[in-house]
This record gives C-alpha cells, sequence and structure tokens, in this order.
C-alpha cells in the first residue's frame, strides 16, 4: 500500500462511518511535534484496538519461506527449500475465509474461532477440519487476527519510531517485536527434530532474529489503522532442526512476510459459515491410511497371481497355491474380503485375466482386474458410487 498514490482519503463523519472521496495527492504526514515514544505507543494502540476485539472486514497476506544457508566449507547448498502463502478475507477477528498455498497445493481455507476448514490441494473435493496444532503448520497461518503478528499492541513492541517519508497522508510507526514475543512466535512453528519439549526448547533458546519489525500505518486524521507490515527472519542452528549423521554447520532460515490491510469502516460484510459436511482430519487421515492399506494388499496380491501365471501360463489357481506365494495375504473367494483383516477375494480368473477385491474398514470397495486384453484397471466404489480409479 505504500508503493501506491494516495488519491483517496477517507473522511470521518459524525456517525462513525467513512465516505471515500477523490482528492489530490497529500504531502507526506510527519509525527505530531514533539511526540515521544510513550505519545506513539499509544497512537499504535488507539489504532489497533478497536480491531482485535471487534468485528471488521480486512485481507490478511502472509508468505513463510525457508531455506539453508551453509556456512563456507560447509557440504550443503543454500536456497529456498519451502514457502507457504496465506491469504484470507477477515470478517471478524477469528473468522475468515481465503487460501493457503504450500506443498500441498492451494487449499481453500475458512477459519473459525479455534477450528480451521480446509479442501482442495491434497484433500481434494474433501473438506476436512482441526485444531490448529492438528494440521501441521503454525497458528499463525491460520490465526487471522493475532494481535501479536497482525494488530500488535505497543506491549508486544520496543524502540517505536515514526518513519519519515511515508507517501500520502499517512503516518508509518515502526517497532522492534519484543524477545519474549518474537520466541513465543518460534513455538507456534512447532519446529524442531522431534516432538521431545527438551528438542522444542532448545530450538527456541537457539532461534537468532536477524530481523523482527512490525510498521504500523495509521491516518491522523482520525487514528484509524491502514495497514501493518510485518518482516521476521529467524536463525536455527541446522543441526536443532534436522537429525545428521554428524555435526553439520548451518542454520536454517526462516523469513516470514505479514501484510494486513483493514477496510474502512461501512464495508460490505462479509459472512463466514462452518462448511457443511466436513470430516475431522483424524478421521480423514484415518481413512487414507485404510485406502493406502488396501491398494497395497490388491497390488501384492496381483503380483502373485502374476508370478502363477508366469509359470503355467494361465491366472486358474487355488487358494492353497495362491498361500504359498504370499502368505501375508488371506486369499477368500465368494466371501467379502476386509483390508482390516488382510483379506483379498479372487472375484474372478481364468486363463486370461482376474479380478481381486477388497473392502477397507470405513466402506470403500477396491479392485484390481487385469483384462484379457493386458490391461489392468483399478477402481474403487463407496455405497455403490464410483470413487475414481487409482
Amino acid at each position: 500500500m505504500r508503493s501506491r498514490v494516495r488519491s483517496i482519503v477517507a473522511i470521518p463523519l459524525a456517525a462513525g462511518a467513512l465516505v471515500v472521496a477523490t482528492a489530490t495527492q497529500a504531502p507526506a504526514a510527519d509525527p505530531p511535534p514533539g511526540a515521544d515514544t510513550a505519545t506513539l505507543a499509544h497512537m499504535a494502540d488507539a489504532a489497533t484496538a478497536p480491531l482485535r476485539t471487534g468485528a471488521h472486514r480486512a485481507v490478511l497476506d502472509v508468505t513463510l519461506s525457508g531455506g539453508l544457508r551453509a556456512a563456507p566449507g560447509s557440504p550443503l547448498e543454500s536456497g529456498r527449500t519451502s514457502r507457504t502463502v496465506v491469504r484470507q478475507t477477515i470478517a471478524t477477528p477469528r473468522r475468515s475465509i481465503g487460501t493457503l498455498t504450500g506443498m500441498k497445493g492451494t487449499q481453500r481455507i475458512v477459519t473459525l474461532p479455534g477450528i480451521a476448514y480446509l479442501s482442495g490441494g491434497e484433500y481434494g473435493k474433501r473438506t476436512v477440519w482441526a485444531r490448529p496444532a492438528q494440521l501441521g503448520f503454525g497458528w499463525m497461518l491460520i490465526d487471522p487476527a493475532s494481535p501479536v503478528f497482525r494488530l500488535p499492541s505497543a506491549a508486544n513492541l520496543g524502540d517505536i519510531s515514526a518513519v519519515p517519508g511515508e507517501p500520502g497522508p499517512f503516518i508509518r510507526l515502526r517497532g522492534a517485536v519484543a524477545d519474549d514475543t518474537a520466541r513465543t512466535f518460534v513455538r507456534g512453528l512447532q519446529l524442531g527434530k522431534s516432538t521431545r519439549p527438551a528438542d522444542r526448547t532448545a530450538v527456541v533458546d537457539g532461534a537468532r532474529f536477524e530481523q523482527r519489525t512490525t510498521d504500523l500505518v495509521i491516518d491522523p486524521s482520525d487514528g484509524h489503522l491502514v495497514e501493518t507490515d510485518l518482516r521476521l527472519t529467524i536463525a536455527i542452528d541446522l543441526n536443532l532442526i534436522s537429525d545428521w549423521s554428524q555435526p553439520t554447520t548451518g542454520d536454517v532460515v526462516i523469513n516470514i512476510t505479514s501484510k494486513y490491510v483493514p477496510s474502512p469502516a461501512g464495508a460490505t460484510p462479509i459472512v463466514v459459515r462452518r462448511p457443511s459436511a466436513a470430516t475431522n482430519i483424524v478421521v480423514f487421515e484415518g481413512e487414507r491410511t485404510q485406502d493406502a492399506t488396501a491398494k497395497s494388499l490388491l497390488r501384492n496380491a496381483a503380483i502373485a497371481m502374476l508370478s502363477h501365471y508366469s509359470d503355467t501360463r494361465t491366472y486358474r489357481v487355488s487358494l492353497a497355491e495362491l498361500a504359498k506365494i504370499e502368505p501375508n495375504i488371506r486369499w477368500v473367494v465368494r466371501t467379502a474380503a476386509k483390508s482390516t483383516r488382510n483379506q483379498v477375494e479372487v472375484v474372478w480368473a481364468n486363463d486370461h485375466g482376474f479380478m481381486l477385491a477388497t473392502t477397507t474398514g470405513g466402506g470403500k470397495l477396491y479392485t484390481f482386474e487385469q483384462r484379457p486384453n493386458g490391461t489392468a484397471h483399478h477402481g474403487c466404489a463407496l455405497r455403490g458410487r464410483s470413487c475414481g480409479s487409482w
């Protein structure tokens, strides 16, 4: 926002609403004459306080990227290894809709107090819900109005000062994120080479903050917040993050940027509803494990059938012979096989092909068919409806 020409000025009305009017570019605003740190801190708190607790609309952009920075002589090569971007439209401090893009693809995200809903990406058309700790990334990515990093209070900032030369009629205040606050942030990232508390503590204690600043852009005409910008760079000893056979010299460097832009008062409100037909992520992960087990069973069973064919030039085979080829599978015929019992049903078999099947605990029927024309078909059905091929 600071790169744009400020040709739109918000004029406060007695009723508390805002009317947008066109105006010529105003000169850069300077802080109030004689403003000391306490005055600037009060200005920051006054600008952010209404948004920390009240309903409002805003847009949030968060980018988290990480990479390796190797010291001279280290065998590691530096470079970005991951990147996560969150874009959210916020209805209230704890309700938002948007997208999260990272290693798992682009996912739609809906946040409600203490819960996030995700769909798309690795979840496909399914919608899963979970609490932040269950999702594999830090709470900061899905907490739309964290008072620490979106709308900081002066208590979380030090060395607050005015930055001269802000384009337009606004004042830019800059503060250093307090050390203990920044370390709280590291804990939220859930970094460490194990889940042992001692490892997590070592990560937090060993973090070196090369940058930890927050800017607040304020309209001095009415004191409302225009935007916040967070820039955080953390360097952590590589040995605290990953297990290496020998100690290695180098750092994991994490960069976080966050821009929070509230809409003017009176902007069209948005409604954030709980998505329907959402599945708890624990249930979803359990179903995915069951699916993987069923597929693995059928692959191994198909290998056994093909092995028999290579010796006999036919797929006709007895269960006893199959048990000798693959004893880890419980082979059945004319019985619905259950993957939870390691069962595979031989649905049919002749000289030219076969079909195998097994059913997961969640009720999905997986099949492996070797057709007479030499092609293989992998099917899936749930309650009589296809759930695709695999």
